[in-house]
């Protein structure tokens, strides 16, 4: 008895299973990303030779990190700040320079028992607040900080800056698992700014 020759249809190929797959795993991948996409605002000026910056987060998830704090999780927010020069001729083909580079992190919890809402920042003093909305607003908040960056008063400048916002704050060894929580990890488009003298 000879076998039936068997038919492979394209839409059950193993190439077409294959690219199917593929997509679906793109799409799976970037889809929380593109959802919890977030955007800020900042401004930049310099003061005695030195960069003050100021970042606002527009449209923070302030419901999710509350309901975290809530459920006894720690949140954290990162501001991060990179200063570049314009570099011209033949150095321009290697990319501009960076010129300094500065990052804030802010360490977010709740205390049951008083109530208190608890924000910790490198180099400042931990702030206790039982107002939700003043807590939130300093969280998502730069307000002219001093970078520490010292630049001479001309135009070959300008920042780059984003934020990333963790939900629920992960330690080691649980940063392993962080590209499984997308939806839990909120980063903003790095954007840019051009510095021009006072």
């Amino acid at each position: 008895m000879k076998k039936r020759p068997w038919k492979q249809l394209h839409c059950y190929s193993r190439t077409s299973l294959r690219k199917r797959n593929a997509i679906i795993l793109v799409v799976l991948t970037l889809l929380p990303t593109a959802i919890c996409a977030q955007t800020t605002e900042q401004s930049f000026q310099m003061s005695g030779g030195r960069l003050h910056a100021s970042i606002t987060v527009s449209d923070p998830p302030s419901e999710r990190i509350i309901g975290s704090l809530r459920d006894g999780l720690e949140s954290e927010v990162r501001y991060d700040v990179r200063v570049y020069e314009h570099t011209g001729g033949f150095l321009g083909f290697f990319g501009d320079r960076v010129v300094g580079e500065y990052s804030q992190t802010y360490r977010a919890k709740w205390d049951e028992f008083s109530g208190y809402f608890i924000l910790n920042a490198e180099g400042r003093p931990t702030r206790r607040t039982i107002s939700a909305q003043s807590f939130l607003t300093e969280l998502f908040k730069l307000s002219n900080v001093d970078t520490g960056i010292r630049l001479e008063r001309n135009d070959r400048y300008y920042v780059l800056s984003d934020v990333r916002i963790q939900i629920v704050r992960l330690v080691p060894p649980l940063t392993m698992i962080a590209p499984f929580l997308s939806r839990r990890q909120i980063n903003t488009d790095w954007a840019k700014t051009e510095i021009t003298s006072p």
